[in-house]
């Protein structure tokens, strides 16, 4: 006998809210009433039996099966699993009475067995599931699941044993559970908010048609779906709307299975969506099942803008998108978001494009393209920018496997080609709490002259910073490599490892362990001096992680430095931008290190990244009350201050 018992989990609550005005008379007052809906949680797994029995005899019925009918509806708008198992994974049906040594255990099939019970081994039994043969049963084994709502779901179950003489009489049984879980719900993508994006992969939903992406921040601090958009793929009628979809005001509605473009000049009218097919490629998307499963589906460039870059010649970039609603095409070309990811260490070859790629980095799915038939699936990534190239391109992303990346590429915008949405960042730098959180759209969101607090999650510092002249500076002089703590400067030296992850270097690297005051002058060796008032001095060594260090004769330009990722030593000109904002730059005196001294303390000296000769690179100073970078130049061998720039 299988006895089949069932476990229902499920926590569910909707709430519906009205607010009512009721107003009487003439009068200007209004009270508010709540009118409140309660819908209950539903999950209801329903069986035919919860007993199936098996009546066998070895001289009459050797063989026998029955069938269970589960049936499952749940208003959980994010579905449903149910899974089958059995107490400490038991695959055994075992007997009554064990106690007489006699043969006690029916045992499950060894191997899949025919679609009826007279082909199962003798003395074993097994189920399927709705059709085909007969399987060894394995606990924890998943029947049904999905991810709507739904009130039809259902399979039916048939289990089977068949014995012989050398099975003992008895009663053999296994309990089995049906256990019923609604999947968590998941945030809509159209509802996000820029600061529930982390580092951390997160599965999100399209409320659009109720497909799942995986969205992440990457390196670059963008937030980015990790996986290609599907919209179109799923059998729905989708309706786009300015609600849920990056679209311009004055398309309203718009029902994604019923779009159409004129051919010629492809104006957007309220027909069908034309797939991508040979004889018209310059239209619409691809919804052929090999463009879409892992890759995604593949969209020509009218389709992907909403219908709102169609005609030849364009002159003009994307504003809007099929994106969700808060999300868009990123950037394109030399100066755009896809070139800014791809300048991140985790991403900047080939080589390690190909790894994230298999360790779940950036994931560019090997997607292809579609010219007159998909292409280069399995070999080439490629995404859409928002960013125009020329009167009938515009820019993407392209990698090959084996040819290289190319963030700068374009393509021409009949082709069909995936696409990446990215979050808008609505944030200021008031918004975000670490250092290593700012990006560009964090910078050009914020107001000049603003400033706020920011710690650094290397160490725990925390320093202001302030949007001065268009760019966002550290305010207070850097202090990794100490001990300091919070907002408080330490006086000891305090080593401390450096990884791309969090720092602006391009592989792990340590901060100096020896000083200023005891080695002295050293261009080729990291040092560092301490102070509980004014923060570090380095040498230009350890100001920029061991870049610029060694031969006397560098004249190039420092590329890495010991300032948080996101950040970086500022260049000359933009040291020489913000003379006339002192009074945010809020400088420290303080001098400078030489000879195991230090040196000239009426003013305060910050590193730049550019060089001016051989051995010195270009300083700003300030004089306790003004800014000063003409021309001023030190030694690398010297200590000064670091303040870093957000790029």
């Amino acid at each position: 006998m299988l006895k089949v018992v069932r476990n229902l989990i499920c926590c569910v609550c909707l709430l519906f809210a009205f607010s009512i005005l009721v107003f009487s008379g003439n009068s200007a007052n209004a009270d508010t009433v709540d009118y409140i809906v309660n819908v209950a949680p539903s999950l209801n797994i329903t069986l035919s039996s919860n007993n199936v029995v098996l009546d066998l005899n070895p001289n009459t019925k050797t063989s026998d099966s029955k069938d269970l009918n589960i049936k499952v509806s749940t208003n959980n708008m994010t579905g449903y699993q149910l899974t089958m198992s059995s107490a400490g994974d038991a695959t055994d049906l075992v007997r009554d009475n064990t106690a007489d040594g006699k043969n006690a255990v029916i045992p499950t099939l060894s191997s899949e067995a025919g679609a009826t019970a007279a082909s199962l081994t003798d003395n074993t039994w097994g189920y399927k599931k709705d059709s085909g043969n007969f399987i060894p049963y394995v606990s924890n084994t998943k029947l049904l699941e999905n991810k709507y709502a739904t009130n039809k779901d259902e399979t039916t179950l048939s289990f089977a044993s068949k014995i012989n003489y050398n099975q003992a009489a008895g009663s053999y049984e296994l309990a089995l559970v049906l256990t019923g879980v609604a999947n968590p719900m998941m945030y809509y993508m159209q509802d996000l908010n820029p600061t529930f994006c982390t580092t951390a992969p997160m599965t999100v939903l399209d409320n659009r048609d109720m497909q799942e992406y995986t969205i992440q921040r990457l390196a670059d601090g963008n937030c980015w779906m990790m996986t290609n958009l599907n919209l179109g793929a799923v059998d729905l009628e989708t309706d786009l709307t300015t609600s849920n979809t990056n679209l311009q005001d004055t398309i309203t509605a718009v029902t994604f299975n019923s779009w159409k473009k004129t051919v010629g000049t492809q104006t957007l009218t309220t027909a069908e969506f034309i797939p991508l097919n040979t004889s018209n490629t310059s239209n619409g998307l691809d919804t052929d099942p090999v463009s879409q499963t892992p890759y995604g589906t593949l969209y020509n460039f009218c389709a992907a803008s909403a219908g709102t870059i169609c005609s030849n010649p364009n002159s003009s970039n994307a504003t809007y998108d099929i994106c969700p609603v808060g999300w868009r095409l990123p950037t394109g070309g030399s100066t755009g978001e896809i070139q800014k990811l791809y300048e991140q260490s985790a991403y900047n070859t080939n080589t390690k494009m190909r790894a994230s790629i298999a360790n779940g980095g950036a994931a560019f799915a090997l997607a292809g393209s579609f010219d007159t038939t998909p292409v280069y699936q399995g070999t080439d990534a490629r995404i859409w920018s928002s960013t125009r190239y020329d009167d009938d391109e515009m820019y993407d992303l392209f990698f090959n496997m084996t040819q290289g990346v190319y963030p700068t590429n374009h393509n021409y915008n009949r082709y069909g080609i995936p696409i990446r949405c990215i979050l808008k960042d609505t944030r200021t730098i008031s918004d975000i709490t670490y250092m290593q959180d700012i990006n560009s759209n964090i910078i050009a969101n914020t107001a000049n002259n603003s400033t706020a607090t920011l710690t650094d999650i290397r160490d725990g510092q925390r320093y202001t910073v302030a949007k001065i002249n268009g760019k966002v500076w550290m305010t207070r002089n850097l202090a990794i490599g100490c001990n300091g703590a919070n907002t408080a400067y330490g006086d000891t030296i305090a080593p401390i490892e450096l990884t791309p992850a969090t720092s602006n270097v391009s592989s792990n690297w340590t901060t100096p362990a020896s000083s200023l005051s005891s080695v002295g002058d050293d261009y080729i060796n990291p040092l560092i001096e301490c102070s509980a008032t004014y923060g570090a001095w380095y040498n230009y060594a350890a100001a920029t992680a061991g870049d610029i260090a060694g031969s006397s004769n560098i004249t190039r330009k420092a590329s890495y430095d010991v300032c948080p990722s996101g950040w970086r030593l500022a260049t000359h000109s933009e040291q020489t931008g913000i003379v006339s904002y002192a009074s945010l730059y809020n400088g420290v005196l303080g001098g400078y290190w030489k000879n195991k001294q230090r040196t000239d303390t009426i003013y305060g000296w910050q590193w730049s990244s550019e060089y001016g000769t051989s051995m010195q690179y270009y300083l700003i100073r300030w004089d306790g009350s003004a800014l000063d970078a003409a021309n001023r130049s030190g030694y690398r061998s010297s200590g000064n201050y670091v303040r870093c720039i957000a790029k």
